[in-house]
């Protein structure tokens, strides 16, 4: 089961939205929400589901931030290494991740990562180009499944948390030892998506976790729901 309810300022929350479920009166209703950079970012995507998902995580944060202040969201800036975060100490953290249209936001009071993804094929290549020696054993399962998403989300949420992204080489990252890193399945939906917050382990971070899907609606609000089952996946992603 995972967990619907936090507990005071260690909760941590994710969200998770279906940006094709969005109808284009809500989407230019968010849109008009959003900083003026951000909307204009928005409007430089040719395709419409890269145009939705640069408007849905945005806003998803600020759902999020104004469940927890009154205040105007600070304003954010990006890392070296491309990671976006609060321009001040704000007591907070977040990460964000889209896939297609399905669109993913995490806020925690420590750094954290967040990566959703739908399947990814097996491919050789890609495998060894990302496995860690100890995670080669999980080849034949994988290839099995023709699904390398699970093993993909868990290395990028680590590398997001970080703020060093893909400057660390995926082979350097062994997440069949790693203690914190939480990983969910979705068959409904079909994909995976991890999560990993500085010190705190899989076990901890999944009784911190509220997980909520949200729906955009016309006027600025969301729908909680539909709720879809999450299954935990194990280190070696059974």
């Amino acid at each position: 089961c995972v967990s619907d309810i936090g507990e005071g300022n260690m909760t941590i929350d994710l969200v998770i939205t279906d940006a094709d479920t969005l109808d284009a009166h809500s989407f230019r209703t968010l849109k008009s929400l959003l900083p003026h950079e951000r909307q204009e970012r928005s409007e430089n995507y040719d395709r419409r589901v890269d145009r939705y998902t640069s408007v849905v995580v945005f806003a998803q944060l600020q759902k999020l931030w104004t469940e927890r202040h009154r205040r105007p969201l600070p304003v954010i800036t990006v890392g070296r290494f491309g990671k976006p975060g609060f321009s001040k100490d704000s007591g907070l953290h977040f990460n964000w991740s889209h896939d297609s249209a399905l669109c993913a936001c995490a806020l925690a009071p420590m750094p954290v990562g967040v990566d959703i993804s739908g399947p990814v094929p097996f491919e050789q290549d890609l495998f060894h180009y990302m496995a860690a020696p100890g995670e080669r054993r999980l080849g034949r399962h994988l290839q099995r499944k023709n699904d390398l998403s699970a093993l993909w989300t868990r290395k990028e949420a680590t590398v997001k948390r970080t703020g060093m992204g893909l400057t660390t080489p995926l082979q350097q990252i062994d997440t069949t030892t790693a203690k914190d890193i939480l990983t969910y399945a979705c068959e409904t939906m079909d994909f995976q998506v991890s999560v990993s917050v500085q010190g705190l382990t899989a076990d901890a971070l999944r009784d911190q976790l509220r997980v909520r899907f949200l729906t955009p609606r016309p006027f600025a609000t969301w729908l909680e729901g539909p709720r879809h089952p999450l299954r935990q996946l194990t280190p070696t992603l059974t």
